[in-house]
C-alpha cells in the first residue's frame, strides 16, 4: 500500500472498478486504488502523468 512517507490525505472506500469493490485513495503525489481484501494497489498513477 502507501509507503511509510506517503500521507494518506482521503479514503473513499465501496468504489467500483471494473465490477470489482475497493477502495479509493489520494495521496499528496498520487491517485491509487486497491481492491477489497487485497493489501496492494492494483491502480496507481502520479498526478504529473494525468493528463
Amino acid at each position: 500500500m502507501a509507503s511509510l512517507s506517503e500521507e494518506v490525505l482521503l479514503v473513499v472506500k465501496r468504489v467500483r472498478q471494473r465490477k470489482q469493490d475497493g477502495t479509493l485513495y489520494l495521496m499528496a503525489e498520487r491517485i491509487a486504488w486497491g481492491p477489497e481484501g487485497k493489501d496492494r494497489f492494483t491502480v496507481s498513477h502520479l498526478y504529473a502523468d494525468i493528463r
